[in-house]
């Protein structure tokens, strides 16, 4: 019980963040599922990665959860999953918009697309000065971390496209 008050009390004040207002935002794309069969774990791709070394092997098959076809819808069902909740905002320029979008940025998402499928032009994105445009990241590892938190996008700080940062309210 102790262990659980102690979670609660962590974990509680992630959530409470008041939330980014996108009622007068369009919806222009996704983050692309990339997931791929060879991402699951299974009793084929543990024989074949660790047949020399018995240990490992062990270790391997503990984590095999899914046959081939099981892997492969699983695959499917989160590819799709990330699509359909890790969508890319066009919102109106407001100042605290803007301000946001002045911060360094810290991360990075290169699996953009617009709707059509076509890849985000970030540097036109960063550069609309009547628009601020918002990334929400609800699915997968990371929006389970951090809550379906909201990252502006921004113009590259470094290369490799580090060009987002978390929005703040």
């Amino acid at each position: 019980m102790r262990n659980l008050f102690v979670c609660l009390i962590c974990f509680l004040p992630a959530l409470s963040f008041a939330a980014v207002d996108v009622s007068d935002c369009e919806v222009i794309g996704y983050q692309q599922g990339k997931l791929v069969a060879s991402d699951c774990v299974t009793v084929e791709s543990c024989q074949q990665q660790f047949a020399d070394f018995p240990q490992d092997l062990k270790v391997c098959l503990r984590r095999v959860k899914k046959t081939p076809e099981e892997c492969a819808e699983y695959v499917q069902t989160q590819n799709a999953r990330t699509e359909k909740y890790n969508l890319i905002y066009k919102c109106p320029a407001t100042v605290a918009r803007l301000e946001q979008r002045a911060k360094p940025k810290d991360h990075t998402n290169e699996d953009l697309v617009y709707k059509n499928g076509k890849p985000i032009d970030f540097d036109k994105l960063a550069n609309d000065n009547k628009n601020v445009y918002l990334f929400h990241e609800k699915a997968g590892f990371t929006g389970f971390l951090h809550g379906g938190t909201y990252s502006v996008i921004g113009t590259p700080e470094k290369p490799y496209g580090w060009n987002m940062v978390a929005f703040e309210e």
